[in-house]
């Protein structure tokens, strides 16, 4: 998965993790299963994503500042 896949996908799904409380827990179960019964793709998903991991930082760091912005705008200042 390329960075931009990523971004793409994970933006649909944010909303739902918002919403659902056992997110985390969901998300932290997902990560123990996998890293305990599926060690060799774990480790190459974690490989992947290290590959991607500046550019995913960089893009939510600029949508942090866009949100920002907009609410400044939206509250007058």
């Amino acid at each position: 998965m390329d960075k931009e896949e990523y971004l793409k996908e994970s933006d649909k799904i944010q909303e739902h993790l918002d919403k659902d409380f056992n997110s985390y827990e969901k998300l932290q179960y997902t990560f123990v299963w996998l890293r305990t019964r599926m060690p060799e793709l774990h480790d190459d998903i974690v490989k992947k994503f290290q590959q991607i991991e500046s550019g995913v930082y960089a893009h939510r760091q600029e949508q942090d500042a866009q949100n920002d912005q907009f609410y400044k705008d939206k509250a007058g200042c």
